[in-house]
């Protein structure tokens, strides 16, 4: 599909590591170049994930930072709940 497609996204993001090399798979297969072609950046810095060529650019994330952010996440979703259910109205 994006090899033939005209406009391509600079860059695809992938939520960890084994989708990324699932990714760099289906690009290559395509004919499509990383990075001159599409930069492509994965999630978690997956043991061995240094030995794929070109090197794949990750992001990692400690679990202390993580869960912090969920529990920001949880509590507006919260909120948000509770403001939904107070204006639903009874019929």
């Amino acid at each position: 599909m994006l090899a033939k497609s005209r406009r391509r996204p600079e860059a695809i993001v992938c939520c960890n590591d084994l989708v990324a090399l699932g990714v760099y798979d289906a690009l290559n297969a395509s004919g499509i170049r990383i990075p001159q072609d599409i930069s492509v950046t994965g999630h978690n810095d997956m043991p061995l994930v240094d030995l794929v060529a070109p090197p794949l650019t990750i992001t990692r994330a400690e679990l202390g930072e993580g869960l912090a952010i969920l529990d920001e996440a949880l509590a507006v979703l919260d909120v948000s709940l509770a403001v939904a259910d107070a204006q639903v109205k009874p019929v």
